[in-house]
């Protein structure tokens, strides 16, 4: 297989993805391997949002350490230039959703919609409560508390913006975390209730404020 990879035989896609899925599925960790798996997707220039999840999760079982043109082929920053077919069925969505005033969750139950800011001329401003489960919930905050990812919040620092902030963070960006179970589950449901590919979802953040903690009044955009 190494050899194979190595001289560039062109294998399609999902022929790789299946080849990951089994040597991963067998803790099948030869560095070589995996080298060459990454270095024949970096060639890649179309990868279905199923076969995005097949490496992600193949390469995060291992713990191999991607590149970077590999982490933004499987899930890395979404990129500031939007397509205007997406653009529009996303806005169309929202509009939709504050409308009817509900959703669906996860298993098909029916939730409360709550818009917070509406108007034809700009995106509304919607809160969805109990759209993520009390097991999902306690997975997330343990993958932040294991993994060490709780960092000082970032205070947008434009012109307008002076708001005091004492809260942390935690970005569940990396492979390991983002192709988990419970991170899925809520990619998938935003990806499905908002009518957008999963590549177009970004990472997951999360913000955490004890007794006494605060982000004072602030204007939140940046250029």
């Amino acid at each position: 297989v190494i050899q194979a990879l190595e001289e560039g035989r062109g294998f399609p896609v999902r022929q790789l993805a299946e080849v990951a899925w089994g040597f991963s599925s067998s803790r099948e960790g030869t560095p070589a391997l995996w080298l060459s798996l990454q270095q024949a997707l970096c060639a890649v220039t179309e990868i279905s949002d199923q076969e995005r999840r097949v490496f992600g999760w193949a390469f995060a079982s291992v713990g191999w350490q991607c590149s970077v043109d590999l982490q933004g082929l499987l899930g890395g920053d979404a990129s500031y230039e939007a397509d205007p077919a997406i653009a529009s069925r996303l806005h169309e969505a929202l509009l939709l959703l504050s409308t009817s005033g509900s959703a669906k969750g996860y298993s098909g139950e029916d939730l409360e919609v709550q818009t917070l800011r509406t108007s034809t001329q700009e995106v509304p401003m919607l809160v969805v409560p109990g759209v993520l489960g009390s097991h999902d919930a306690a997975a997330l905050i343990r993958m932040a508390d294991e993994g060490g990812l709780w960092k000082v919040s970032q205070k947008m620092e434009v012109a307008g913006s002076s708001g005091r902030r004492t809260s942390a963070s935690a970005q569940l960006d990396s492979l390991r975390v983002l192709f988990s179970p419970a991170v899925m589950r809520v990619r998938t449901w935003v990806a499905s209730a908002f009518g957008v590919p999963d590549s177009h979802v970004e990472s997951l953040q999360m913000v955490r404020y004890y007794k006494g903690q605060q982000y004072t009044r602030h204007v939140d955009w940046s250029p």
